[in-house]
């Protein structure tokens, strides 16, 4: 059997902190609601490698919430590679208290804008689409906050 959607999570946290098997079964819903084909990788991690990607890939040297890296290459087994995503354990913590709402919460907006970023959405030139598609596929997927 062929598979259309795969997702590999990397973490150093502890299960406590970062529930994989949910977060798992969340970014296969994500990718399905979207239509995706392909094998994403999630690395949950901390500020110290967020800040050290965000300044080599962007040249920003601070930790930020959430990175997504598209790619779109085809693998040797014939899976696409539709990128990777990066998420900031520390920093979604922070604006989920910020906010007044669970890290789960905040943890699943940033897989899912992150996800719209590998999809080809892109709110810097689209006149508020992906806005729009992140706060529907959030109410869908019954996320609050």
């Amino acid at each position: 059997m062929n598979r259309v959607r795969e997702v590999e999570i990397v973490t150093r946290f502890g299960s406590r902190t970062v529930p994989k098997s949910r977060y798992l079964s969340f970014a296969l819903d994500v990718m399905n609601r979207l239509e995706m084909r392909g094998r994403v990788a999630i690395l949950f991690c901390g500020p110290a490698k967020m800040r050290e990607m965000n300044k080599y890939f962007l040249g920003k040297d601070r930790p930020t919430d959430v990175l997504s890296f598209p790619s779109g290459t085809e693998e040797e087994d014939g899976m696409v590679n539709a990128g990777d995503i990066a998420v900031c354990v520390q920093v979604a913590k922070a604006q989920a208290a910020e906010n007044g709402w669970p890290l789960e919460s905040e943890m699943k907006k940033l897989l899912v804008h992150a996800f719209l970023h590998l999809a080809g959405f892109d709110h810097a030139s689209d006149s508020g689409e992906m806005e729009k598609k992140e706060r529907s596929l959030l109410r869908a997927m019954g996320v609050k906050g």
